[in-house]
């Protein structure tokens, strides 16, 4: 049907010249040729109609099998999903999907990014620590209302943008997901192999590259003629339409012309166009021209790849291959082909997985990525891009033993705000056990028909938020096996030997631990991290909180700030009648807290050199001083190679195990490129880098200073005298 709704012009153009020949010597042909121009006009219109289409058949170039290439848009928006028959019908026959990029993989692909600070640009604490350093160290708040509100509302800040690209305010004119998701999910539940194009690293360093300033920039008058033929997305496209009014009708009648000038107006430069748009073209039709050899693919690029001189469509052409348009034509097969593969889910395998700290395991098809949570919260997420659904927890510490809240008082907490905060109507609520803690079972169903599966768990020091879901019912088809897999690893009053994370000292605990030295792999900056332990037979509770400090403009003295810890501490109890120091040395100091109920706290603070411990325990003084002698600083850092690294916005060589992400490099270059950072003669440059090292949290600040050409000293000696006169006054 497809090579048949391909060659209608062709069939025209034969039966034209087969009846002409025919014809040649009758009496009525002076008449025919009246029919024939007619005829000969309809061929070239459908020839003019058939140029408008998303869809392209590749042949020829010695191919085997045909191939199909498909213009996407990166959205839900239902103008991406006007698909008709020959759209399903060219993935059926396809042996292999090729995408930009794999779904599957970009989890794994941001979170080992460059150090993951892809992933950090999704992931930041949004102002939840406080802004005085010894606050924020020593701090035991508990979850408030909002927090656990929030904690049931929530979604991961990954979710949308990786499974869905929905929008609150148009979320009833939208598709379950974005149309190269369905693609991927349409491939995977009917076992046809998906494929990237692209290179994820490549992509990012073109997508850095086309942020590069034109280089007639500076010539005003080309600049004016070249903005005369820009246009923003809501400027006029004519009386009648916006340009991206107008964008969107030419994708929706896949007029591939249109969308190519709209592009080229509204590209900020000619580098964007170059990087960003023509150079993946490149890629992307050398991977082509590669896979289409062995088998049949179907390609889904965005549209605005396919015309144009160097869109992959002439590049292919070049290439030798033969490109026809395929009209589309909709009837109810796609709707049906559309409709029945969004009920499908595939039954992948789910295998244990358990956090870092070793205190949560359950099954799930994937791992789990650790992230920061926007309330001081430690989140878990893994994307099941083939099902449309995802994996979510969340942990809030409630530090019980401080703060006095029970877990049988913040279960009764929660019960109050699930009826609020749980999306549409709670079909299904359970209370039962979870490796002998209390626990909530949920099944819920939102507005939109999807179902929800959750598992609340309340800790003496936690209350664990676990939640799967997705779209239609694959929550409730496959929750059981998340939520039932569930269990909290504790050991009864083992001690723990805790060894941090930095291998920089070593603590003993006297029973099982759970801490936040999570994430630190996606930070930019390491945030403060605690490790707690809590036994039941005794009550007792121990605690380390640790935090990092780099201040080039003022430093206290060590003795003053060992003393302030136990101050702020003592300040965040509600019941303080004694709190005293009683010994205070060069990098340590101890003390204790006596509350209003009779119960103690002891103290032990340590700095060491930028890093700063405090250890605590409520419990018998002979248990307090047991922990605290376990507390050993070791020094073990394990530092990487040293490399000659030169910096090319400094402009500096030097052998050092620090070395910043290549983005970053790069980055700085573009920027540096741009027309508001170019400098006159008569100009100071001012630069500083800060090369923050992971591996012991030290941070090397470097300033780059150019005078003016204007400046100068009789000698070099009153140069250095004036230079140097700021760091010795």
């Amino acid at each position: 049907m497809i090579s048949a709704l391909l060659t209608s012009s062709y069939f025209v153009r034969r039966l034209l010249i087969a009846t002409l020949y025919t014809l040649s010597n009758s009496k009525i042909m002076r008449n025919f040729i009246l029919f024939a121009l007619v005829l000969s006009g309809l061929s070239l219109q459908v020839k003019a109609q058939e140029q408008s289409s998303l869809l392209w058949e590749i042949s020829g170039n010695g191919l085997k099998k045909n191939s199909y290439l498909y213009g996407t848009m990166h959205v839900s928006n239902k103008i991406a999903f006007h698909l008709g028959d020959t759209f399903f019908m060219a993935l059926d026959k396809s042996e292999l999907v090729c995408l930009e990029s794999d779904p599957g993989k970009w989890i794994e692909e941001m979170y080992s990014s460059d150090n993951g600070t892809m992933m950090n640009r999704f992931n930041n604490y949004y102002g939840y620590y406080k802004s005085n350093f010894y606050e924020n160290l020593v701090n035991f708040d508990e979850p408030e209302k909002k927090d656990l509100e929030n904690a049931l509302r929530q979604k991961h800040s990954l979710e949308n943008g990786f499974l869905y690209r929905g929008s609150n305010y148009n979320e009833e004119y939208e598709e379950n997901t974005y149309l190269d998701l369905f693609i991927y999910q349409y491939a995977r539940k009917n076992k046809i192999d998906v494929l990237n194009l692209e290179d994820f690293k490549e992509t990012n360093r073109l997508q850095i590259l086309s942020m590069l300033p034109d280089e007639d920039e500076d010539d005003e008058e080309k600049q004016k003629q070249k903005n005369k033929n820009k246009k923003s997305y809501y400027s006029k496209w004519n009386k009648y339409m916006s340009v991206r009014e107008a964008m969107e009708d030419a994708y929706r009648n896949g007029k591939l012309n249109i969308i190519d000038s709209i592009t080229k107006m509204t590209s900020k430069s000619d580098k964007y166009l170059h990087y960003f748009l023509h150079e993946r073209n490149k890629i992307m039709a050398n991977g082509i021209d590669t896979l289409a050899k062995d088998k049949s693919i179907f390609i889904g690029i965005g549209a605005a790849h396919l015309p144009g001189e160097k869109g992959v469509i002439n590049l292919l052409k070049e290439k030798g291959f033969t490109l026809r348009p395929i009209i589309r034509n909709k009837s109810e097969l796609a709707k049906k082909k559309k409709n029945n593969i969004e009920k499908v889910f595939l039954d992948v395998p789910y295998v244990k997985q358990t956090t870092k700290d070793g205190f949560i395991s359950a099954n799930l098809p994937g791992n789990l990525y650790e992230t920061n949570g926007k309330s001081g919260d430690l989140q878990y997420f893994y994307p099941d891009m083939a099902n449309g659904g995802n994996f979510f927890i969340s942990r809030f510490q409630t530090y019980y033993p401080l703060n006095g809240t029970s877990p049988e008082k913040w279960q009764s907490k929660i019960d109050s705000l699930l009826f609020e905060n749980v999306e549409g109507k709670i079909i299904e609520q359970e209370e039962i056990k979870v490796s002998g803690f209390d626990a909530i079972k949920i099944l819920n169903k939102t507005r939109r028909g999807d179902y929800q599966k959750r598992l609340i768990v309340f800790t003496p020091l936690e209350i664990i938020f676990f939640k799967m879901s997705g779209t239609g019912e694959w929550a409730k088809m496959f929750g059981d096996r998340f939520v039932n897999s569930v269990t909290i690893n504790q050991t009864q009053n083992t001690p723990t030997k805790y060894t941090s994370h930095l291998n920089d000292f070593e603590l003993t605990f006297p029973g099982p631990t759970i801490n936040t030295v999570h994430a630190f792999g996606i930070s930019t900056s390491p945030p403060k991290y605690n490790v707690q332990c809590y036994t039941p037979s005794d009550s007792s509770f121990y605690i380390l909180q640790s935090d990092w400090l780099t201040d080039f403009g003022y430093i206290e003295e060590d003795t003053f700030e060992l003393n302030y810890l136990f101050t702020v501490f003592a300040n965040q109890l509600d019941s303080v009648k004694e709190s005293k120091t009683t010994e205070v040395n060069d990098n340590n100091a101890s003390g204790y807290i006596i509350t209003h109920e009779g119960d103690s706290i002891f103290l032990k603070s340590h700095i060491w050199k930028n890093f700063y411990y405090l250890l605590a325990t409520k419990g018998s003084s002979n248990n307090a001083n047991e922990f605290f002698n376990s507390f050993k600083l070791t020094n073990n850092y394990e530092e990487d190679e040293y490399v000659l690294y030169h910096d090319t916005v400094l402009h500096y060589t030097v052998s050092t195990p620090v070395t910043p992400p290549e983005m970053e490099d790069l980055y700085n270059y573009v920027r540096k490129q741009s027309a508001s950072e170019k400098k006159e003669d008569w100009d100071y440059v001012r630069e500083y880098r800060d090369f923050f090292y992971k591996k012991n949290y030290e941070t090397i600040k470097v300033k780059y200073l150019k005078h003016s050409d204007y400046y100068h000293f009789k000698t070099l000696e009153e140069f250095w005298k004036d230079e140097l006169s700021s760091y010795i006054d």
